[in-house]
This record gives structure tokens, sequence and C-alpha cells, in this order.
């Protein structure tokens, strides 16, 4: 009785001590988290500006994880963030910090400081961009080209080599060049790209790239050459084209294959050269052989001004709580003299090899990161987290806790075992952020294999709206069971991984096929409901790809139905389609204009005829951030028009819109409601639409959201709301049944011709 009563003590003992260990796991990586983003986006040291931040983050976790109490947990922090962070102050709450100290003579000193124009990420394609004010910015450089054009005629349909010798010294790991070649046909004024191969370096020192490609029996243009994209410097020489003749390579004279003739100001002559922030030079003194090579050197002199005008001052030094009983003085401003940002921690010196804004040896190979590895994971979620937390600019509209986000989604990574998991949780964490933009991505990410059929929610059950011919399931079938699971609950399951309003969730289960995925021509077994009974079918499953090409590519762009009305298809329809059929819409009695799925851009000139004056876009926000936590955001407004074009297609015009037009498709959709084009008919648009904003964290894993906040033209919010149609259509399973299309049929009612046109689904796709 003593021994079970013994064994029962020591098993609560353990289980609560398992219990207590857990907590204190998680409350010392909150306590991380909130320090990590304070300081890798706010506090602007040179020191931390020289860091990987990935590395950072892993290297943190494994050692904060384990501090038993929080005594422990302010030294492990300090020995962490102090080295980079060397003016920061962690103290105990109820201590005194001491004063920043500042020089008694500050002339000739610059402030430096961070500003974020949405999320930076170097990359300034989607018009994001972080600085640093009076800093060298690393990646101000656009990229250098330098190739020649050859004539293909010669070479058509035969096999070609070709070499380049190049020696390379990157200063950083975001650095590289390709090797690449491309074989145009240029015809019409335009060139089509028939192949293109490359081969991508990203180690320091010696190489010889070569490239084999097959020249097109059309090929009429040979583009050669190579691109340099960071910091560094880069040597080319003996540049080599070889052809095969008689089954053997026999090399064809380039001009200044050597890049040993040069013009006035050092450049190589019968080379075309792209690129202002590269200075470009013959080498002589160490060529890679024979008399000189082409040197590209990145001037990397770049002073970065500000993005606008506020800037925090010397004296905003914020005093935030991390929990755990500890908080930290953060200098959101320093002082910077001709050594860098000013203020050394001498009890804790920077190591600048440790975490080296490099690849992490001497070969320049990058570290491969191990989902496996519960670090990774941790830190993955940490540093989605951050980004969220102080640049997702739609907070004000939601009501959540974000910090009991990031302990579930801690709590919940700790148990994963793989990747797919881990971007559930990633998933599960973002969800309540009811962004449709935002997506979590790996290479494998979707199962190959889903339903022979596309799905839709009408009247509360989930209905096959089209099918395939080839398989005993019809348009209108009631589904219930997949491999004996309840498709209701399948859809509640899987809703719960998607982020975004309620209206894109169910959209995207149906129409990316995300119910019972699997493998590519694997056997599923069915329940469905037809004709009040029910049957149990067996199908196979179709590949992603045939799928989408069965359900979402409509090639044909514009169609006249009937009674001189015509459809357009925004998602196929080109503006040359459109100016090969505007003799026809001149004198059409309506047009359809359908955008229930993404829209090319060329809609946007397609309505130039569709106004008399001059149209505005939404307006878009971009965010001005330069305190952590979003603490006084402002934002920067801005729009773009459209100009009206002669002829002006006076037609009466009805738009359709549904849950699946988003971003581009309600642009579309909100130039149409605030200028009368006509009447909108369908349902909600998803509500979700600006620049996405793109990020990366290891594992290779790849997470956008919508980076700016956009607003209909009025100023009323557009979030989540998307634009309402005029007219809402509400489908019926008996017009599925008859393969009819309710959306298309409304469109035509109020365009007055009734019903008296066919309109089966086919005509949308």
């Amino acid at each position: 009785m003593k021994s079970i009563l013994l064994s029962k003590l020591l098993f609560f003992f353990f289980f609560f001590c398992g219990c207590s260990n857990d907590r204190q796991v998680i409350q010392n990586l909150r306590t991380f988290s909130k320090l990590y983003g304070y300081i890798k986006y706010f506090h602007p040291s040179d020191e931390a500006s020289l860091i990987d931040w990935d590395a950072f983050a892993v290297d943190g976790v494994e050692k904060v994880k384990n501090a038993k109490n929080n005594e422990e947990l302010e030294e492990i922090l300090k020995k962490l963030f102090y080295p980079v962070a060397p003016t920061i102050q962690i103290y105990k709450i109820g201590q005194k910090p001491e004063p920043l100290k500042l020089p008694a003579d500050t002339t000739g000193l610059k402030i430096v400081t961070w500003q974020h124009y949405g999320l930076g990420n170097n990359d300034e394609k989607y018009g994001y961009k972080s600085i640093r004010t009076n800093r060298h910015s690393d990646f101000e450089n656009n990229d250098f080209i330098c190739y020649q054009v050859l004539n293909a005629v010669e070479y058509q349909n035969k096999e070609i080599i070709l070499n380049l010798k190049v020696k390379s010294e990157f200063n950083n790991s975001k650095s590289y060049y390709i090797f690449w070649s491309s074989n145009f046909k240029f015809e019409n004024n335009k060139y089509d790209n028939l192949v293109y191969k490359s081969d991508t370096i990203r180690l320091n020192g010696f190489k010889e790239s070569e490239i084999k490609m097959h020249i097109n029996s059309d090929a009429t243009n040979i583009n050669a050459g190579f691109t340099f994209h960071g910091q560094g410097k880069i040597l080319i020489d003996d540049f080599q084209f070889l052809i095969k003749k008689d089954g053997k390579y026999q090399e064809v004279e380039i001009p200044n294959s050597g890049f040993e003739e040069n013009n006035s100001k050092g450049k190589p002559l019968d080379w075309i050269l792209k690129g202002d922030s590269y200075k470009v030079s013959p080498n002589t003194n160490n060529p890679i052989i024979s008399k000189a090579s082409l040197e590209i050197n990145s001037k990397g002199n770049f002073i970065s001004g500000q993005i606008f005008d506020t800037i925090p001052s010397l004296d905003n030094i914020l005093d935030k709580d991390l929990g755990n009983g500890l908080r930290c003085l953060l200098p959101l401003a320093l002082l910077s003299d001709s050594n860098g940002t000013i203020g050394k921690n001498l009890k804790y010196p920077f190591d600048s090899s440790k975490y080296k804004m490099i690849y992490r040896d001497t070969t320049f190979t990058k570290k491969d990161y191990s989902i496996n590895d519960v670090n990774v994971r941790f830190a993955d979620i940490i540093i989605t987290w951050n980004v969220m937390q102080h640049f997702y600019p739609n907070f004000e509209y939601l009501s959540l806790n974000w910090d009991e986000s990031l302990k579930k989604a801690l709590e919940k990574a700790s148990k994963d075992t793989d990747i797919s998991e881990l971007v559930k949780t990633l998933e599960m964490m973002l969800e309540p952020l009811q962004d449709s933009h935002i997506s979590v991505n790996f290479f494998g990410k979707y199962q190959n294999g889903t339903m022979p059929f596309l799905l839709d929610w009408i009247d509360g059950n989930i209905i096959v709206k089209k099918t395939l011919d080839t398989i005993n399931i019809k348009q209108g079938d009631v589904l219930t069971y997949i491999d004996n699971n309840e498709v209701l609950k399948l859809l509640e399951e899987r809703e719960k991984l998607i982020p975004g309003s309620e209206q894109w969730k169910r959209w995207m289960v149906f129409n990316y096929g995300l119910l019972g995925e699997g493998n590519d021509n694997d056997s599923v077994k069915l329940t469905i409901e037809r004709s009040n009974s029910n049957k149990i079918i067996y199908v196979k499953r179709i590949s992603r790809n045939k799928f989408w090409r069965t359900y979402h590519f409509d090639k044909n762009p514009i169609y006249l139905l009937d009674s001189n009305i015509y459809y357009i298809n925004s998602a196929s329809v080109t503006l040359e389609d459109f100016m090969n059929n505007l003799n026809n819409l001149m004198t059409a009695k309506g047009i359809i204009f359908d955008l229930r799925e993404y829209p090319r851009d060329d809609v946007y000139s397609i309505f130039s005829y569709f106004t008399e004056k001059i149209i505005n876009s939404p307006n878009w926000l971009y965010p001005e951030i330069i305190y952590p936590d979003r603490i006084s955001i402002k934002f920067d407004t801005s729009n773009w028009q459209i100009k009206s074009k002669r002829p002006y297609l006076n037609c009466k015009k009805v738009f359709i819109i549904g849950n699946g037009t988003m971003s581009s498709g309600e642009t579309a959709a909100s130039i149409i409601k605030f200028n009368n084009f006509g009447k909108m008919v369908g349902q909600n648009t998803a509500g979700a639409n600006g620049n996405i904003n793109p990020f990366t964290i290891p594992g290779d894993i790849t997470i956008y959201f919508s980076g700016m906040k956009v607003l209909n033209e009025d100023n009323s919010r557009f979030f989540v709301k998307g634009i309402e149609p005029d007219i809402f259509v509400n489908q019926t399973i008996k017009r599925i049944q008859e393969g009819r299309d309710e959306y298309l049929e409304k469109a035509l009612e109020i365009l007055g011709v009734g019903l008296n046109i066919d309109t089966p689904m086919k005509i949308y796709k």
C-alpha cells in the first residue's frame, strides 16, 4: 500500500515538474521574442546590422529556453543582446536603469535610426524599404548586366556550349552572379523567349561556368552574358562560344571575348552594359588569364538618406516590458562618428565572426536549417510573430490577443515533427489576422492529387459544381463523406488553416481542391446524396495541374453570346484581344465583364474605354514605421489614375464578382463601383488588396502578407469587407444540376435579354 502511494506521489511530482518546466521554456521564449524584434528592427547600432538574424534567432532560442529562473534568463539575454546592442539596458522591474550617456560635443556627429516603409527585405519589387539613416547601404545596388546579342540563324537546330571564367569576392550572403544564355525569335517587333539556361554562383573563388543548350530551328538571336547582384567584386575573362559540328565542338570567334578591348572610359567594346551602381574597369594587375580581365566592383558608397520626414530623436528611449519580471531600455536613435555608432559595452564585446551576415564558413556553404530541430521551429514562430507584431497594417480592425497567439504557437511548435506540421502551426497563428493575402509556402506544400471535381457551398451543403464526364459523379450531388470522414468537419478543420475573410476561406478550399487531398491516381471512397438517397462511389484523384487546367483555365477571352451581347473574361483577355473586337463592341447591345478569377493587368487599359473622365484607383497606404509595436504609425497615401480613351463604349455593362475576386480583381471592382461603370452582380469579394510583402524564415519557408492598408476611393474601410455587389446572386442546386451559370443569367437579365440565351457553365471556367 505504501509503495502504491509513493508511486502516485512520484508520478504527480514529476508530472507537475514537467509542466512547470514547459511553462518556463515558453515564457523564456516569449521574453526573448519581444527583445529580438525590438533590437532587430528598431535598434540602429552598427553591430546589430552586421549579424545574420536567422542564425541569431536559432542560437538564442537554444540558450534562453533552458534558463531555470528569471535571474538566469536575464544574464543569458545580456550575453546575447549586449554585444549587438551595447546601449540597451535589460533590468528587473523595480530597478532603476542608468541614463544613456551622450557625448558632450556632438559637432560633426550624425543621427542613426531605423525607418521602415513597410517591411523592407532588400527587394523593392513591391515598394517596401527599410533603411538606417546616415549609413552605408549594403543593398542599394541594382543588378549589373553584361551581354552580347548574336545572330542565331547559322546556328539553328544545333548544340552549343558557352564558357566563362569568373573569380568572385562577395561581401555578403545576398550576393551572386548568374552566367546565362537564351535564344529568341524576334517577330512583329517582339521577342519570344524560346530557351533560357543559366548557372548561378554564390561561392567565393574561381569558377569556370558552362552552359549547354540547343538553338531552336526558328531562333533569330542568342543573348549571352552574366548578371552580378550584391556587394563585392568579380573578375570576368575568356568568354567562349563552341558549336557542335561533325560530333565535335569547335570554337566560334566572338568579338572581344577576352574583354581586352576597351573604350576611353575603360568599358569593354562590343558588350552591352547595364547597371549604374557598379564600377567597371579592366584589371591588368591580376587578370585571370592573358593581359586583362573585366572587373566589376560594387561601389558600396551609398549613404542612405531618409525615406520620409519623421525620425526618432535622441531622447526617444523606450522602456518596454519583456515579461518574466524584466524590462528593456531601448534607444531608437544613436549618434555616429567616422568609426561607427557610438556606445560600446566593454563587459560584453561584439564578436564580428559569430553571426556574420555572410555564409558561415570559408567555403560560403549556406546554413541548412532542419525543421527537425526544435530550435529552428521556435525561431520560425518568433520571426513570423515579430514581423506581424511590428509591420502588419490592419491590426486596428481586429480584436485578438496577439501575445496569446505567440504562446499557443510556441507550445504547438514544440510538438511538431516535420515541416508540414510546422506550416500548419504557422497558419493557425496567422489565421486570426484575417488577411486573405497571407500564405505560408514551402516546396511540396500541397499533395499532388485532389478530387476530380469542383465543389461549392449551397444551402449549408457541399455540392459538386462541375465534374469530369469520365466519372460517376454528377453536378448537384451533395458530398457528405470522403473516406468515411464527414466533409463538414473536414471543411471546418481546413478553414482553420486559411487566413482571410470567411468568404475567401471557403472559396479557397473548394477552388484549390483542398478537401480530400492525397496522392495522384489513388482511389477515394465518397458518400454522396443524390435524389434523396445515399450512394457510395469510388473515384481516383487527379493531379493538381489537371484540376487547375480543367476548372480554372479558359483560353477564349471574348464571346459573342447572342442578341449582340459580348462576354469578356478578365482572367484571359488581353488588350490585343479587346482591340481586335473593338469595332464589334462599339455596336454591342451590352457587355458582361467577368471578374470572378484573378484578372490580367490588361483590364485597366480596357477600362480606359469605359469612362469619359480620369478615374482613380483605391487609396494605397504604405506604413511609415519608426516605433515598435505599431506605435504612432503614419501612412503615405497614394493612388494611380486611368485616363479615358476613344472610342467610349457607352453600351450597358454588367460586371460579375465573387468570393474569389481578390487583390487586383478587387482593385478593378472598386474602380467599377465608385465610377459607376455598371451594375455588379454576384457575391462579396475577398477583402484583401494592396501589395504583398514577402519574407523567408529558416527552413526555406516563405510567407506573404498584406504589407499596406487599402481604403476605398471614399476612404471607407475595405479590409475583410471587400466590395459588395449591387445585386446578390445565390446559386441553387437545381441550376447546378442543369449545368447553368446563375451569375451570368442574372447579368443577362439586367441587360434585358432574359433567359432565352443558352448559359451553360462552360462559358465560365
